[in-house]
């Protein structure tokens, strides 16, 4: 009896041994902690507010096409008939595979919409435009493979200086938004009363093209704008 008494109480420190053994790793690690998220989310700008939330890849890109740069408050450089007709915005393409933009429309905040269409392929870029591609290309150098598109009139019937928004939708579904100035309404975060407005000749442009958080400082000022790339 002694030793079959000796036998079982070896057998339960054992098993003691084993059971911390299994559960130490995960229960005393504080410097590897792992936070499980729903999905990869973030705005696609899409939503900003409405809290609807489109996807994102891991490094931040979102997973379908976003507004990526906007040149709204144009210098006498860079100025046609005039400073309406010489605004432009770019929306690029950040998927491995081409986008059919037909049905697709982008407006402003007074809800002017203006038609897209065609493909636009992977990694590329699409520059809206309120002239036409020739005497745009008088004033600004466009990469080979840009695609240039004429817009009806102004964009937007005018895309305000002091703040506006800009919203693109497929089918009437949004897809992605941005706002600058006086209009907040196009992200999450990082509007303090105001958006982020850069000055006379400046653009909005995405850092890095494509990266989408729905926070205003997904754009960076750039006081030389580079539509197409």
């Amino acid at each position: 009896m002694l030793l079959l008494s000796v036998l079982l109480v070896e057998l339960v420190l054992l098993t003691m041994q084993k059971s911390q053994a299994f559960f130490s790793d995960s229960a005393v690690s504080s410097l590897n902690t792992f936070t499980a998220v729903s999905e990869f989310s973030g705005s696609s700008g899409a939503g900003g507010p409405s809290g609807e939330s489109g996807p994102l890849g891991p490094s931040g890109i979102a997973n379908h096409p976003v507004i990526n740069e906007v040149y709204y408050d144009v210098d006498s450089l860079h100025q046609f008939i005039d400073e309406d007709h010489s605004e432009w915005v770019e929306i690029y393409n950040p998927l491995a595979t081409e986008v059919d933009l037909t049905g697709w429309t982008i407006k402003d905040s007074q809800n002017s919409s203006e038609p897209l269409g065609g493909l636009l392929p992977a990694g590329n870029f699409l520059l809206l435009i309120a002239t036409d591609a020739a005497s745009f290309q008088t004033k600004w150098t466009v990469p080979p493979g840009t695609i240039l598109m004429g817009a009806s009139g102004p964009i937007g019937n005018t895309l305000a200086n002091m703040g506006d928004s800009l919203i693109l939708e497929n089918n009437e579904s949004e897809v992605d938004r941005m706002s600058w100035g006086t209009n907040t309404s196009g992200f999450i975060s990082g509007c303090t009363g105001n958006c982020p407005d850069p000055g006379d000749g400046h653009s909005l442009e995405r850092e890095p093209d494509g990266f989408d958080n729905d926070d205003a400082y997904d754009f960076k000022d750039r006081s030389s704008p580079s539509p197409g790339s």
